[in-house]
């Protein structure tokens, strides 16, 4: 499979997108990206079947002209969803965090009754996903599959 690609007339690189039967669809990288006539990165999205989607990083990426990244939305299956933190975070031109949204598989939360925030309440844990025993990450994922 390979890409479709634009150009700008300079011959930079404009846009790169990944299609499988007509929908936006890349499992390995981003499945539509873009850049400004200069090479600076303008934005990526990681589509699976036309819907945002990525499991290990955030599925959709903008940056401002400067390369000051502007915001990040993590998805999963269209969804705004990220286990261990905001799902939506806005930065303005000079990086300074503006906002940012704790989504859980579609559903917005605050920050302190987010599922995984609440859950490390409950079991004591730090927020360091990564370092957590097995059990208590397969306590999480079992506690929170269905919902």
């Amino acid at each position: 499979m390979k890409p479709y690609r634009k150009y700008y007339e300079n011959g930079q690189l404009k846009y790169e997108e990944w299609r499988v039967d007509g929908k936006i669809h890349r499992f390995n990288g981003p499945a539509y990206r873009g850049w400004d006539e200069n090479g600076q990165s303008h934005f990526e999205v990681w589509c699976v079947n036309d819907k945002r989607h990525r499991l290990d990083g955030p599925a959709y990426r903008l940056w401002y002209k400067s390369g000051q990244l502007k915001f990040e939305v993590w998805c999963v299956d269209g969804k705004h969803h990220r286990l261990d933190g905001p799902a939506f975070q806005e930065w303005d031109e000079n990086g300074k965090l503006q906002r940012e949204d704790w989504d859980f598989k579609g559903t917005e939360y605050e920050k302190e009754t987010h599922p995984f925030n609440v859950f490390c309440k409950e079991h004591n844990l730090n927020t360091d996903y990564e370092n957590w025993p097995t059990d208590m990450k397969v306590l999480f994922n079992l506690t929170y599959e269905g919902e």
